[in-house]
C-alpha cells in the first residue's frame, strides 16, 4: 500500500523571495547616490580663514563700527511695539544706531518677530497671528534697513496681549577692496 503525503508545503511564488533581495539593493544604490552628490568645501590656496575672498580673487572687508570695543554683529536689541509705525520703528534705529556708535549703514541681519498672547484666555496661535501681521506689514512698508534680513516668528505670554517685540541682531554693509 502506498502512503501518501498528509500534508504537502505549498511553494511559495519567486515575487515573495526576491522582494528583499530588491529592497536590499535599491537602499544601496540610493545610499551610494547620496554619498555620490555631497560636495565638499576646499579653502582656496590663496588667503587664510581671517580673510574672505570672492570668487574674483577681490578681498571683502567688512567696515567695522568707529568704537573698536563692540563689533555690531555681536550687538542685538529688543524694540517693543503695540501698533506697525514705519516712521517709529526707522526713528528707534536711527536713534541706536547713534547711541551704539554704529554706521548709519548698518542693517538688520536677523529679526525675531515675538508675538505676545495672554495663555489664560486665548492660545499661542493669536500671538503667531500677531507677529505674522507684524512682518507683512514691516515687508511692506520697505524699511531699508529690514532689506537683508531673515526673520523668524515666535510667541511669548511674557508680553501683553496687544505688544509685538522685534528681537533684532545688526551688522554693517560688505564693501569690497580690489
Amino acid at each position: 500500500m502506498s502512503r501518501r503525503e498528509l500534508f504537502v508545503e505549498p511553494e511559495q511564488d519567486d515575487s515573495v523571495n526576491i522582494a528583499g533581495w530588491v529592497f536590499a539593493d535599491l537602499l544601496l544604490s540610493l545610499s551610494v547616490i547620496f554619498l555620490t552628490s555631497i560636495s565638499f568645501a576646499v579653502p582656496g590656496a590663496t588667503g587664510d580663514a581671517a580673510t574672505p575672498i570672492n570668487s574674483t580673487g577681490q578681498v571683502l572687508n567688512i567696515q567695522d563700527s568707529k568704537s573698536q570695543e563692540k563689533s555690531p554683529i555681536e550687538q542685538g536689541f529688543n524694540f517693543y511695539y503695540s501698533t506697525f509705525n514705519k516712521s517709529q520703528i526707522e526713528s528707534d534705529l536711527k536713534a541706536y544706531f547713534l547711541r551704539e556708535n554704529l554706521s548709519r549703514d548698518s542693517g538688520v541681519i536677523y529679526a525675531q518677530i515675538v508675538g505676545g498672547f495672554d495663555d489664560k484666555t486665548e492660545g499661542s496661535e493669536l500671538g503667531t497671528m500677531r507677529a505674522l501681521e507684524f512682518s507683512i506689514a514691516l515687508k511692506k512698508a520697505e524699511v531699508s534697513a529690514f532689506e537683508g534680513a531673515n526673520f523668524d516668528l515666535t510667541t511669548s505670554s511674557a508680553l501683553k496681549p496687544n505688544q509685538v517685540a522685534l528681537r533684532l541682531a545688526f551688522a554693517p554693509p560688505i564693501a569690497i577692496e580690489k
